[in-house]
């Protein structure tokens, strides 16, 4: 072989062996992948698990009851499911590891220096490109109607108190993304206030605008990535559909849910020309779990129904559970099922 052709042979070699590489997200010489840490921030759509089982309030210890978590992992597991959600759906679609959960961390924000032993576990688990959940059950952009829940804002505050506790590093910040999932807790606390919707439109900008403020901050705080959920059709949702028996979504209400959808896409493109070394996807979550209602192979009448996981002072379940949890789109009356998340992230990142 000549040496002309030889050169263009391992060119061509290493070319071929690049764009593999990246095709699968393998960036590393011998062919292991390199992990991008997923940091999460949200609701309970996205919370793989950071309310307190412990806690002596239903409000918070809910996804840590039986039946939650019976189908996967047979247990319950934090999740407000009966399985896997979209934070576990996304970060396997995209090759990555779950998130290690903010609460995992034992982290106290009062405390400003940890000793080195500490810090050093921390970042052991964190160097294993997991990232961090700050996701929360309940959460908004806003304060909701349950002091116990902490907003969007406030995940964001415990994110920089981990960085400057020395957990995580500018450097990590800038080599990974940001999975940001929102899902209508400001709307839910907003009608129950407002049961006329008066004044809704004009609530759907602020709630929209303070999306972009917190994504901005993040942005500033150094990530380069970001998938933005937009809201789902919470029409089909059962606590809203339950208005016609179930049998169909409220279209009214998905309509205020466009609105909210089209204010969040200009608001993506105006970061986006804000912030040029970044990129900011737009998860539609609203089409992909409307093309499921749409196809007819699930009913909209949850699974779990009354108060799921609650029982009385004898142990008596005050919910009933459906037949065959595989048919139903929704586990309780505002969470999607293990199977329904799974086909809604298929089509969502199809």
């Amino acid at each position: 072989m000549s040496r002309n052709r030889l050169i263009t042979f391992l060119l061509l070699a290493a070319f071929t062996s690049n764009s593999l590489f990246c095709a699968y997200g393998l960036t590393t010489r011998n062919g292991m992948k390199k992990w991008e840490p997923v940091y999460v921030f949200g609701d309970s759509y996205a919370d793989t698990g950071n309310h307190d089982p412990h806690s002596m309030n239903a409000s918070i210890n809910t996804p840590w009851r039986t039946p939650y978590g019976s189908t996967w992992p047979g247990q319950p597991s934090g999740r407000y499911s009966n399985g896997r959600l979209l934070t576990d759906f996304y970060v396997s679609s995209v090759g990555e590891k779950n998130p290690a959960l903010y609460r995992s961390l034992a982290f106290d924000c009062n405390v400003t220096q940890y000793d080195e032993a500490r810090t050093a576990s921390v970042r052991s688990m964190l160097r294993k490109g997991r990232g961090i959940s700050f996701a929360f059950g309940g959460s908004g952009v806003f304060d909701t109607l349950n002091p116990l829940v902490y907003n969007v804002s406030t995940q964001i505050d415990q994110l920089r108190s981990t960085i400057e506790a020395g957990f995580v590093t500018a450097e990590e910040i800038a080599s990974s993304s940001v999975l940001f999932v929102v899902a209508g807790n400001d709307y839910e606390a907003y009608l129950t206030e407002h049961p006329d919707l008066n004044g809704i439109q004009g609530f759907i900008a602020q709630v929209v605008e303070q999306i972009s403020t917190d994504i901005a901050a993040l942005a500033n705080l150094g990530f380069k990535k970001f998938s933005v959920t937009n809201l789902p059709p919470l029409g089909c949702v059962p606590y809203i559909s339950m208005a016609n028996n179930y049998t169909s979504c409220v279209d009214n209400v998905n309509q205020l849910c466009l609105l909210h959808n089209s204010l969040l896409e200009a608001q993506i493109s105006i970061l986006q020309s804000k912030f040029v070394d970044a990129s900011f996807k737009l998860l539609d979550l609203y089409s992909s779990m409307l093309a499921v209602v749409k196809d007819g192979s699930f009913t909209l009448a949850p699974c779990c129904q009354g108060s799921c996981g609650d029982v009385n002072e004898n142990g008596v379940p005050q919910y009933t559970m459906c037949s065959d949890v595989t048919k139903t789109l929704f586990w309780d009356n505002h969470h999607p099922t293990n199977d329904g998340w799974q086909l809604i992230t298929k089509k969502l990142l199809a």
